[in-house]
């Protein structure tokens, strides 16, 4: 949590999208949290409580409302505006507006008891039953659905994987043009035919039919369509891939190559971990589901 009395934007702070369910939502900060707790980070820290308060207002769709409201309109958003509405289902000002008594009643979230001036607005636990009772268990589709979303990838892990598969391509072309007696030196256009034979393979080959290069798929990786969740066509594969193909044309080729893989390295979203290749293709790498 920022040091800033301000909230953030929960969704980019949180690596949220904004199109996922509240229960989604709500089993992703809440696994966030579980993840946090194991490394020895303290419950009543003020990092976890944040997240537990985010947790708590994206989770109920009344709340989640309001927020997505508020964050629309461009309003400042204090903390401890936040645990108000986590707490109490509406805004500061709406409450007073509408009498503590009254607001009690309408509301599904407010709280058996008002907070006390000197009590601490990160107190709660918000991944703990709501005072008023436990709140409803997340249902087994909600539970699939949330675990099925795609994991973002971060640009540095996209990078060495693709520093990885460079140096496994060329080591691959090397070893079967040695294979079949063929010597770069003396035999330079046998060499650029087994080049490009494996650079295909390799690229849209793996792509294609087994869901990722070779390195992706050892660190736990996959290429899909972004829409449907499904395998690459080699039509889109090769869209995604036209740099790296490029390089089989000697020299120009090469430099092309070159240049695209610092570009579309440089054009990999931070949030969502996909480079204009990615967007050009409709495709996404995330982590593959564990079996």
């Amino acid at each position: 949590m920022s040091t800033s009395p301000f909230v953030p934007n929960l969704y980019q702070h949180y690596d949220l999208r904004p199109s996922d369910s509240c229960d989604g939502l709500y089993i992703l900060l809440s696994a966030e949290d579980s993840r946090k707790a194991t490394l020895g980070v303290p419950e009543d820290s003020p990092e976890r409580q944040g997240m537990g308060m985010a947790a708590r207002v994206l989770r109920y769709p009344q709340t989640r409302e309001l927020y997505d409201a508020a964050l629309n309109s461009g309003k400042s958003i204090r903390w401890s505006d936040l645990e108000h509405l986590s707490r109490h289902g509406e805004w500061p000002q709406m409450q007073a507006s509408a009498g503590m008594q009254g607001a009690s009643q309408s509301s599904p979230y407010a709280a058996v008891k008002d907070p006390t001036k000197n009590e601490s607005p990160y107190a709660h636990n918000p991944f703990k039953p709501h005072p008023q009772g436990p709140v409803p268990a997340v249902s087994q589709q909600a539970q699939m659905d949330a675990v099925a979303q795609p994991q973002r990838v971060p640009s540095g892990t996209r990078n060495w994987m693709a520093v990885g598969d460079y140096f496994l391509f060329n080591m691959s072309a090397g070893v079967i043009a040695a294979g079949l007696g063929i010597n770069e030196t003396i035999n330079t256009v046998g060499f650029w035919v087994v080049y490009t034979l494996v650079l295909i393979a390799y690229v849209v080959g793996f792509e294609t039919y087994a869901g990722g290069s070779p390195v992706k798929l050892m660190a736990g990786y996959r290429v899909q369509d972004a829409t449907t969740g499904k395998k690459l066509s080699l039509q889109q594969s090769a869209k995604r891939n036209w740099w790296r193909l490029v390089s089989m044309v000697p020299g120009i080729g090469q430099l092309v190559s070159f240049v695209a893989a610092i570009g579309y390295s440089l054009s990999i979203d931070e949030h969502d971990g996909h480079g204009k290749h990615d967007r050009d293709a409709n495709a996404q790498v995330v982590r593959k589901p564990q079996r």
